[in-house]
This record gives structure tokens, sequence and C-alpha cells, in this order.
């Protein structure tokens, strides 16, 4: 993973260790800013998009874990390595419980090691930060979908060795599924549709590659199709949210088909 715009706030009382620090970080391509004090720290962290933060434990007027804590109150996300001193690793599990990403005890050349201690915890928080972010994208597709009329899968497609679409596997469906297909949530969530559907490969194998080239290409579809095995006429929409998942939002159209059938007798 690449770290981008590495401004990183170092904090501690002793200016000589500072510039030290400073000349160190900024040798592993990070951009280093300074403060020699908790409250300077407190004030500076809100002003600039810092990346992390470095942190002595024994800054002086508040202590690492008072500023870890004041942090934490403020609603403030950034990733903390705390410094240590060597007398007092007794406090690290409570660095850790008071939301360090991680610690580093000041000792022989450890100063060697800071980039590598910060570049993690930077990727550790943009990880975590993503993942987030997806499950709260998923929720509120959860919940559009929820109560709609419409039938709503979301479906996790599954490629041979050749990059071939041969199956998929339900994640999600709305209670409308239920009411248009006649098939359970139990059943089919989390089992793949030839699990669930066994003669899909033989009545509707267009299905299937219809669903892995959106997966796999991210181009949304449209179509009806006769669903033979539940012998149903269905309007389907097609997108792809993320990589090798879909999207299907159906509707039951047997009565308007059988309507336009008779229309055509006449």
């Amino acid at each position: 993973m690449i770290v981008t715009r590495n401004t990183i706030l170092l904090v501690h009382n002793d200016t000589e260790y500072l510039l030290l620090a400073q000349k160190t970080m900024a040798a592993a391509g990070f951009y280093p800013d300074i403060a020699k004090s908790s409250i300077e720290a407190l004030e500076k962290i809100p002003s600039k998009p810092y990346k992390a933060m470095v942190l002595n434990h024994g800054i002086g007027d508040i202590d690492g874990l008072g500023i870890l804590q004041q942090i934490s109150k403020r609603g403030i996300t950034i990733p903390v390595i705390v410094l240590i001193d060597p007398v007092s690793e007794n406090i690290i599990i409570e660095a850790i419980k008071a939301g360090a990403a991680d610690y580093l005890v000041k000792s022989g050349d450890h100063l060697k090691i800071l980039p590598f201690l910060v570049t993690r915890a930077i990727e550790t928080a943009q990880l975590k930060q993503a993942e987030k972010a997806l499950s709260e994208s998923e929720e509120r597709y959860r919940s559009l979908f929820k109560g709609m009329l419409n039938g709503y899968a979301f479906c996790r497609m599954l490629f041979d060795e050749d990059n071939k679409p041969v199956d998929f596997i339900y994640i999600d469906v709305n209670d409308a599924f239920e009411n248009l297909t006649g098939l359970r949530k139990e059943d089919v969530i989390g089992k793949r549709v030839t699990e669930a559907i066994p003669s899909i490969n033989v009545l509707n194998p267009e299905l299937i590659t219809i669903y892995g080239g959106v997966a796999s290409t991210g181009k949304p579809t449209a179509f009806e199709v006769f669903f033979k095995p539940l012998d149903i006429w269905l309007a389907i929409s097609v997108y792809s949210p993320r990589k090798d998942h879909f999207v299907a939002i159906f509707d039951n159209i047997t009565e308007r088909k059988q309507a336009e059938e008779l229309l055509q007798t006449v």
C-alpha cells in the first residue's frame, strides 16, 4: 500500500531528540512536524491532516496516556506510536488500551525502526478505514433494498481457472426476493446458486454468463428472461458494486407476459 502525503507529528520535550527523530523520518520520506508539549500537540492535531503521531510518553505537562485519552474524547482518529523509556515498560499495556497503535522502547538505535512502525501504523489505519467505509456502504445498500417491492440479491461470482463464470454465492436477499421467487432466505444465503437451484445450469445457463460479465467488467445491464426453474418471467437489472460481485434487482413480469401473449392471439 502506498502512503501519500506523509505528514506526521513528532511530540517530544527534548529538542535534541526531536531534531534527530525529524532527520530520521525525513530521510525515510516523511514530512515531520514537531510539538514540544502536549498542549502544543493537542492544538496542532486538528489543524493538519496528520497521517500519524509519534508521542513521547514522558512529555511532561500531560503524559502520553493523558494525550491519548484527550484524543479519544475529542473524536480524533490518528494512529499514535508511543515512545517509552526502558524503565517505563510497564505502561505498554496501558498505552495500547488507551488507543496507541504501537509503541517503541527508547533503547539502542531504536530510531532506525521508527519509520517502519509509523508506515505500518498508517497502513493499518487506512485498511481499517477502508473496511469501515465498505461496511457502511453495504449497510446502506441493505437498508435501501430491504423494504423495496422488487426482488434484490447481492451475490459473489465464482470463476474457474480460465476466468470463466461458473457459479455464484448468495450473500444477501430481501423479503421481496422470497415473495417473488418462493425461495426462503435461509435456503439461499451463503449457498451457491447451483445448490439453491440445481437445474439453473441446464435450464438457464445464460444467467451465469450475464452475471459473470457484469461482475468482472463492472458494466451494468438489464434484460427479460423466462426463468425456467421457477416457470416465471423476470425483468432483471444487474450492476456491480465491487469487483467479482453483482446486485440483481428483479420483478416478476409473468402476468404482463401472459397478457401480451393473449393479445397476440386475438
